[in-house]
């Protein structure tokens, strides 16, 4: 499925492309592009205009999509630090109840009797084939 999804944004680019490179073709001749009444119009080519109006849409859109995921990113981070603090915590309490575990077995656990030997354990046959 990604490869699908790679492909098809690959097909969708190089048909951006290929119409852009179609309408810098078709459109070379100058025009005037005035800013204001009050200064002097620039004189460009066509596709240098559209394409440059264009592209300025792109940023603008990308910026403005930046700005509105604003809120999402200032709850991402602070969910981020209460993530790592109840992590912190989590391992303290563990760090606590593993040593509280540690010293209340050894203090629950009765003597071994005195009359308990080792070597009354079976051993293992030494030829094992």
């Amino acid at each position: 499925m990604p490869t699908m999804i790679a492909f098809l944004r690959l097909l969708l680019l190089l048909s951006v492309v290929t119409g852009a490179l179609l309408f810098a073709g078709a459109h070379r001749t100058p025009v005037d592009f005035i800013f204001s009444p009050f200064h002097d119009p620039v004189i460009l080519p066509l596709y240098i205009l559209g394409l440059g109006l264009l592209a300025g849409g792109f940023i603008m859109g990308m910026l403005a999509a930046w700005l509105g995921m604003h809120s999402v990113r200032r709850a991402l981070r602070q969910s981020q630090k209460a993530l790592k603090s109840l992590q912190k915590e989590h391992e303290l309490i563990k760090h606590k109840s593993i040593s509280s575990q540690s010293t209340d077995i050894s203090a629950q656990m009765p003597p071994l009797p005195s009359h308990a030997i080792v070597s009354s354990v079976p051993s293992l046959p030494r030829d094992l084939s």
